[in-house]
């Protein structure tokens, strides 16, 4: 590329991966750096961006209580999806169900084998959940327009996207094609949430507003991880896919496809064509707009990892800042996790 896209920053919060505030910055005494992901304190000279990854993936990760936490919110859907429909039955997927989501992550659920949805209304259905403590944020007609095909809910601070099947659904399928890809590809684990963390930041990652979803950026880090060599460590495979994506990838004619080791012919007009794995018409990506913006954030985080020398540690005339906090707000992270612990799940917002 001849030139280097330009990063959004604010002057008032350090969203931005371009720009950490100082009171946002690693704090150094005695060589140890002390990060929200190294709370007790790191000496600097022995921090590695491999393992650096891994522990900041455990540290962003949901704990056992925030697991057991959602679970019980599953049951209680269970309980009043077999009010409407008897044979109901309420199934976790998306990151949640494969281990991989965030304390902030929506809750995505199916409930299937619900028969005929038209002979439970839309309101029928909206008023169950609110007699159960839920809040309704939004839902989605069926095609009919009596009954309901999605519902977006609240629930002790936890948001619920929550669809409905007449028979089965893929939604097991999809699960088990991301397990499946996270045994074959162990590390792409902490690729994905380093990545997630880095667009959640700079407010890249809902699909409503033009970003990527977790799942698209999954499905990228897979394609990545097949084109290139193995075995894999999260240092190299984090490189490769911010070199594939920041500067390799011709958006404007390829597909990306998990399942090949090459980009595709371009199979969608949409600006980001991700092929959907269980149907080649589908495209994963159909909502994303800020391609350009996304790419460039990509760049950034290339070209600032790219100062470090990954083996020593160290980045050139600078003393104290890990290779994660070049590229992750520790602002964020903190913020992240306070607004996890105050309102259960809500979204952060940097101050």
């Amino acid at each position: 590329m001849s030139s280097v896209p330009t990063i959004s920053t604010s002057s008032d919060t350090d969203s931005s991966v371009g720009h950490h505030k100082s009171d946002s910055e690693p704090c150094v005494a005695n060589d140890l750096v002390y990060t929200p992901w190294y709370p007790e304190g790191v000496s600097h000279q022995s921090v590695r961006l491999n393992s650096e990854l891994e522990v900041y993936t455990k540290h962003i990760l949901l704990s056992k209580e925030e697991r057991n936490k959602r679970n019980a919110l599953r049951s209680m859907v269970q309980d009043v999806a077999m009010m409407l429909w008897c044979s109901a039955t309420v199934k976790a997927y998306g990151s949640f169900a494969c281990n991989i989501s965030m304390p902030c992550s929506s809750l995505d659920l199916v409930c299937e084998n619900c028969g005929s949805i038209d002979k439970v209304t839309q309101q029928e259905v909206v008023d169950s959940f609110v007699n159960k403590g839920f809040t309704v944020k939004g839902c989605a007609p069926s095609p009919s327009g009596v009954g309901v095909c999605y519902i977006n809910l609240e629930g002790q601070g936890v948001d619920i996207n929550l669809s409905f099947a007449e028979g089965g659904s893929s939604a097991r399928q999809t699960v088990q094609m991301v397990r499946r890809w996270l045994q074959e590809f162990p590390v792409a684990v902490h690729v994905v949430i380093a990545l997630r963390s880095i667009l959640s930041q700079a407010k890249y990652d809902k699909p409503a507003t033009g970003g990527l979803s977790s799942y698209c950026l999954l499905c990228m880090v897979i394609h990545t991880c097949r084109a290139t060599p193995q075995p894999h460590s999260a240092d190299s495979l984090l490189f490769a896919f911010l070199h594939m994506f920041g500067q390799k990838f011709d958006f404007a004619t390829q597909s990306i496809h998990p399942n090949e080791s090459v980009p595709v012919p371009k199979a969608h007009a949409a600006a980001l064509s991700i092929i959907d794995p269980f149907d080649g018409s589908n495209n994963l990506a159909a909502c994303c707009t800020k391609v350009q913006q996304i790419r460039a954030q990509f760049l950034y985080c290339l070209m600032a990892l790219s100062k470090w020398d990954t083996n020593a540690g160290t980045r050139r005339g600078y003393k104290g800042r890990t290779p994660v906090s070049a590229v992750i707000s520790h602002r964020w992270v903190t913020t992240y996790r306070e607004a996890v612990q105050e309102h259960g799940g809500a979204e952060p917002t940097a101050s």
